[in-house]
Parts: structure tokens; sequence; C-alpha cells
């Protein structure tokens, strides 16, 4: 069950989605292993990894082997192949 997405507004204005007290915005850029990354964009895990590999989006280590993706970049990499 997914908890309802919620809008506030910060100190300075800026309306900040959040889904329960994690703001939406702040998980696009949050690494994230392929497994979650696949779990959150609905997607077969391979579908993570191939376009990782093939340098569709950067990945990330981060002190150890296990490579890590963001969301943001498969967003922008969906962005990128509706646009052309």
């Amino acid at each position: 069950m997914q908890t309802p997405a919620h809008h506030r507004i910060g100190c300075e204005g800026a309306i900040q989605v959040t889904t329960g007290d994690t703001p939406i915005l702040a998980e696009l850029d949050k690494p994230k292993t392929f497994k979650e990354a696949a779990v959150a964009l609905g997607v077969p895990y391979h579908v993570v990894q191939r376009a990782a590999r093939r340098g569709l989006v950067p990945s990330y280590h981060i002190g150890s082997s296990r490579p890590y993706v963001k969301l943001r970049d498969f967003i922008n990499l969906m962005e990128r192949s509706a646009s052309s």
C-alpha cells in the first residue's frame, strides 16, 4: 500500500512534494542498487542493468564494487527518448 503524496510549502515558499516524511524529489537523487531502482521504476532488473552497462545512464560506485544508479537519470533518459 502506498502512502498518499502530500504537498508542503517550505520556509522559502517552495512547494515540496512528499510521501510520508520523505521528499519525492530527494528520492530521485538518492543512489539505488539496480534491484531497488528496478522496483521503484516498475521494470525488470535486467532493464536497469543493461541501461547502465550501455552507458545510457551513469552508474556510481560508493565505497564498494556494487553499482548504484539514480532514478533521476532514468527520468532524464525517458524524457530524451520521448523528445526524439
